[in-house]
């Protein structure tokens, strides 16, 4: 689900970025997002292996995780503004 998700997203920042503030950049980002996508369904041993080393990391850090997560969601929302 997480991959479907992701390339869902990536595919709406491809999209959605001609009409952006900074579309060279989220062209970018949409088709990191979807390649990744595309990686993780591909490789999915990979990608447990992976989680398995940085959920602990994450847990470690969440609110600094939480905290730019905000502040990203708040640029994405200036970037949709033209």
């Amino acid at each position: 689900l997480e991959s479907v998700l992701r390339f869902a997203a990536g595919i709406a920042f491809l999209g959605a970025s001609p009409a952006m503030r900074t579309p060279g950049f989220f062209a970018v980002f949409g088709t990191v997002l979807a390649v990744s996508a595309l990686g993780m369904l591909l490789l999915p041993g990979a990608h447990k292996r992976y989680a398995s080393w940085a959920v602990p990391l994450a847990q470690r850090i969440a609110t600094l995780l939480g905290t730019v997560s905000i502040i990203l969601g708040l640029v994405i929302g200036w970037a949709t503004l033209r």
